[in-house]
């Protein structure tokens, strides 16, 4: 994940994020050495930081001879945000190139959420 550009694309986002992972804010530097170290941890904390605000996040293993296979990522809302209640991409090769993308998305429509936005 690219700490930063989340960092600087979605500020209201971010700052509840990490206000969720210590009660305060920490510098972007002890986070990007976290996520270096236990990266599927970290992942894991995303998943319960975006359920708990209601942004739902589910990445499925679609494999069939006759379609193309790889990782579908889903994002489904328990509010109305610009997507409606549901945003969905697929295919991803790997289930880590899916969850950042995931990750990325889930930040965008948190902070659209924060600013008021749909």
């Amino acid at each position: 994940m690219d700490w930063k550009e989340i960092e600087e694309k979605y500020p209201l986002s971010w700052k509840e994020f990490l206000n969720s992972l210590h009660g305060c804010e920490v510098p972007l530097t002890e986070v990007n050495n976290f996520s270096r170290i236990t990266n599927d941890l970290f992942f894991r904390i995303l998943y319960d930081f975006f359920d708990y605000r209601g942004i739902i996040i589910s990445i499925i293993y679609i494999g069939n001879p006759k379609q193309e296979t790889g990782f579908h990522v889903e994002i489904h809302t328990d509010f109305e945000s610009k997507y409606g209640h549901r945003w969905y991409k697929h295919y991803y090769k790997t289930r880590k190139e899916a969850e950042k993308i995931a990750f990325k998305k889930a930040f965008e429509i948190l902070e659209n959420k924060l600013r008021g936005e749909k």
